[in-house]
């Protein structure tokens, strides 16, 4: 699911859009409303999450995921 991820990343930052009704295709523009819009959704999906559940010590009284992904 990673390479899925990273594949619709990359493809995201190069995919024209609609812009007051014609096709946006400067690569910075694009990169640009990429980011202002579903980059942070598209990171959280790609984290691995369940990785920092593994590594969590809070059963063992030790820090959460949480304070771990902050620290």
């Amino acid at each position: 699911m990673d390479i899925v991820y990273i594949i619709d990343m990359v493809r995201n930052f190069t995919e024209p859009y609609m812009k007051d009704g014609r096709l946006e295709t400067n690569t910075r523009s694009i990169a640009i409303q990429y980011v202002k819009t579903w980059f942070l959704l598209d990171i959280y999906a790609f984290y691995p999450l369940a990785y920092l559940r593994y590594i969590s010590k809070w059963e063992d009284g030790g820090k959460g995921s949480m304070e771990m992904f902050l620290a």
